[in-house]
């Protein structure tokens, strides 16, 4: 994974989740780390897949990547199954398959580490709508 294009995403994530383990033992410090711990993980996935070992159908792989530099858009089902050429269903099983987690699971993890790195990193303040619009 030498010079591999996923291995900034990679370091980016563990960096993350170790600054969110070093902040404290709160649960939602401990959530933070772990949701950093799971995108390294799907970006090694991505990346070091090799040896006999089935490619993640690029179809699925585009779906993580596309919610992370999309997360503040509405994305819905049917937009991300038109997307991947894939019916909802299928999409669904698919991703779960591949990914370990269900779609909507994943945004809100993605939707979570941004909250949570907007906070960290400026001096805005979360109102209720605005979360509620966040996790939507």
């Amino acid at each position: 994974m030498k010079n591999h294009p996923f291995r900034s995403d990679v370091e980016e994530a563990i960096k993350k989740m170790h600054k969110h383990s070093s902040q404290g033992t709160t649960p939602i410090h401990q959530r933070l780390s772990m949701v950093a711990l799971e995108e390294a993980l799907l970006h090694l996935r991505l990346a070091t897949l090799s040896g006999g070992a089935a490619a993640m159908d690029p179809r699925i792989a585009d779906i993580p990547l596309y919610m992370q530099h999309s997360f503040a858009e509405k994305i819905s089902l049917p937009d991300l199954a038109k997307r991947s050429c894939l019916s909802t269903s299928r999409l669904s099983h698919l991703f779960k398959e591949e990914v370990g987690d269900t779609i909507i699971n994943t945004l809100h993890k993605i939707r979570l580490e941004k909250a949570a790195q907007l906070l960290s990193y400026t001096a805005r303040q979360i109102s209720k709508r605005k979360r509620d619009e966040l996790l939507s």
